[in-house]
């Protein structure tokens, strides 16, 4: 082909196998769709080329999963509105193509559908020029592209009603835009999940600043693992959390946090692991759980919790575990508290000043579990 690309890793074998098109538009207006069906390429194509036309296309997959793909010309869209899986798996494409109107506007105002539209693109390391103003399912759109660096500051999720995963494992990403609009969003699970870059540069790994404020609404009800494993960020930003009903895991192994931000968690009835692994909280603010119904592992191995508040878990059930520290703990409140068998889980040091009286859901096996727990502290003592 006269071509050599073994520079990005391909084999010699590889490039023999792909299709180049060097002079002639890829016209995948011959392909149109009703929705129904993506227009394909084979698959082991290499897409070089001055410009792809989308005229006909309603639906575009074009060039996901494992093509071997390495650069994309600029994409003409005229009618195309969902570009679901679009360059899904293009684990080799060394940036994104930018897509315009037939007028050379950006081309992507009129798309709704950007699920995993860029999902594995894992060299990619920037965000293309985008009118995502109409754009109202983001689930998985930047997943797994782990060299991603930056977003622009205009990119627009005004109408977003989806967003779970979109920047999950983005490793290299060390902020987004401050006050990003989601006040139309439902789902925002797992959102920045293990992005561990984050709060650095990822040129110079300098701290740099993350978000204040992320605007929601009572729309949002699932934040399960939003903010997981975003091990080096010092402050969760300011959140309209009083719809949520699911956070599962969304500040866990926040390991650098120092406070929780006063959270309406009114509607709440999933607080398993909320906490887990925040390290380096030291208070929790007077939280409202009154909805709570499950909390395994709510403070597990918070190890610099020194103190709760009177939180106020009335109608939790199950089990309730936290870990470490020096606790007086009143069942206050806790009336449909079944389990604290788990309460000194993981503990080694500490003084505990428990009252239980008010727990009448409590089985004898429960009370029996802290008993021999305590027992166990002591005789390690020295």
């Amino acid at each position: 082909s006269g071509y050599d690309f073994t520079e990005y890793g391909f084999s010699d074998s590889e490039n023999r196998l792909a299709l180049i098109y060097l002079n002639n538009s890829l016209d995948l207006s011959k392909y149109p769709t009703d929705g129904s069906a993506s227009s394909d390429v084979p698959k082991g194509q290499m897409i070089i080329g001055p410009k792809v036309n989308l005229t006909n296309v309603w639906w575009m997959s074009t060039f996901s999963d494992e093509y071997a793909v390495i650069y994309i010309p600029d994409i003409v869209n005229t009618n195309c509105t969902s570009m679901n899986g679009a360059f899904r798996g293009c684990k080799n494409l060394i940036a994104p193509p930018d897509i315009l109107s037939p007028d050379g506007t950006l081309g992507t105002s009129i798309v709704t559908d950007m699920t995993e539209m860029f999902k594995g693109c894992s060299k990619i390391q920037r965000a293309p020029l985008m009118d995502t103003s109409n754009a109202t399912n983001m689930n998985s759109m930047f997943e797994d592209c782990a060299e991603l660096r930056s977003i622009p500051d205009n990119f627009n999720t005004s109408n977003v009603t989806s967003a779970s995963c979109l920047f999950k494992n983005c490793h290299m990403l060390g902020t987004v835009p401050n006050n990003m609009d989601f006040r139309n969003c439902t789902d925002m699970s797992y959102m920045f999940s293990t992005c561990g870059g984050f709060g650095f540069d990822p040129e110079t790994f300098e701290e740099i600043a993350t978000p204040t404020v992320i605007q929601t609404s009572e729309q949002l009800v699932n934040i399960n693992g939003m903010f997981e494993n975003l091990w080096g960020i010092k402050y969760l930003p300011e959140m309209n959390t009083s719809g949520v009903t699911s956070a599962i895991g969304a500040f866990m192994g926040c390991g650098m946090v120092t406070e929780i931000p006063e959270y309406n968690f009114i509607n709440l009835q999933r607080a398993d692991n909320l906490f887990n692994s925040c390290s380096s909280i030291t208070t929790i603010p007077q939280l409202e759980f009154y909805n709570v119904l499950s909390a395994n592992g709510m403070f597990d191995s918070c190890m610099s919790l020194t103190s709760l508040p009177q939180l106020n878990f009335m109608n939790l059930q199950g089990s309730f575990y936290m870990n470490s520290g020096n606790y007086e703990f009143s069942g206050e409140g806790y009336t449909m508290l079944t389990d604290i068998g788990g309460f000194l889980y993981g503990h080694t040091e500490g003084a505990y000043n428990l009252d239980l009286k008010d727990l009448t859901a409590l089985t004898t096996d429960s009370i029996t579990n802290v008993i021999n727990c305590i027992a166990d502290r002591s005789s390690m003592s020295p």
